[in-house]
């Protein structure tokens, strides 16, 4: 029964026949609550004639055990494991993170550390998965993008690929938090002398925000250069952002991933997400224009 109780359950209606299914019940509650926040829900309306739907269904993800200790590495280890000895691969329980696969002289060892591959063998197929990924720079770095508002109207924004490879996700948000930083030393330049320009005597020493929607990203700012196992290889150069936020010139704050608005420069989003982030940044069809 243990057994199993460690898979994932493939719908709802198994869920229910399980001993954890309250805490089943209860993340799809949270899930539901999270959806209406962020008003995926649409109001109720008659389905036209001739118009096919679009299903849906919920997946099951075990992140923890009854005892509260995460599971979730585990079962995609076990994922993992069994697509490669399906594949061909072996291991035993002396190295278990181990797999090799030995044909004639060619040989392939992959060793599973956390989430990561370290991949190494003789085989012509191999160099050639990895090159293939490795070659295509649109495949092997992130996207950066930013936008900026001033009285509720956006002034600036951009869309690009970053210019190294970016070894995390921590990695991407800190380059793509970087750049938006540069671009807020400016911008804050610029208002201000525009504005003493033109006479106006407004208050300027008050801090610009900046939304991150990685945790990580934003602990990481907050301590500044810190050359840990993690961080260590990370240029001083992108922890900018960090000063900027000690002088008081920018404030970095959470905000959650479906309300993030530059999600439009980075991501493909289904069309109700990218419909409602485009109507919070202003922008409108001319016949919407009365």
């Amino acid at each position: 029964m243990q057994q199993d109780e460690d898979l994932e359950p493939k719908a709802v209606d198994e869920c229910r026949q399980r001993n954890d299914w309250p805490k089943w019940k209860n993340a799809i509650q949270t899930e539901l609550a999270s959806l209406e926040k962020c008003e995926v829900f649409g109001p109720i309306v008659r389905t036209p004639e001739g118009v096919k739907l679009v299903g849906y269904k919920w997946v099951f993800v075990r992140k923890r055990n009854e005892k509260g200790e995460v599971q979730s590495g585990r079962i995609w280890y076990n994922r993992l494991s069994e697509y490669l000895l399906n594949e061909g691969y072996k291991n035993d329980t002396i190295c278990p993170c181990v797999f090799i696969k030995r044909s004639g002289s060619e040989f392939v060892i992959i060793v599973v550390y956390v989430d990561d591959l370290n991949i190494i063998g003789t085989s012509k197929e191999l160099p050639k998965a990895v090159e293939c990924y490795l070659s295509d720079p649109h495949k092997a770095r992130s996207q950066t993008g930013y936008l900026f508002t001033y009285g509720g109207i956006v002034i600036s924004w951009r869309s690009m690929k970053q210019t190294i490879v970016a070894t995390s996700s921590n990695h991407g948000e800190i380059i793509a938090i970087h750049e938006a930083s540069r671009e807020c030393v400016w911008l804050r330049s610029m208002t201000q002398h525009i504005q003493e320009m033109c006479g106006f005597l407004m208050k300027t020493d008050n801090p610009t925000t900046l939304y991150e929607d990685n945790v990580a990203c934003i602990a990481q700012l907050k301590g500044g250069y810190i050359k840990g196992d993690r961080t260590k290889h990370i240029s001083p150069k992108f922890f900018f952002t960090h000063d900027l936020q000690q002088n008081g010139e920018i404030n970095v704050q959470q905000i959650r991933s479906c309300e993030n608005l530059v999600d439009l420069f980075t991501k493909a989003l289904p069309t109700s997400t990218f419909e409602k982030l485009r109507q919070k940044i202003g922008m409108r069809r001319l016949r919407e224009i009365k």
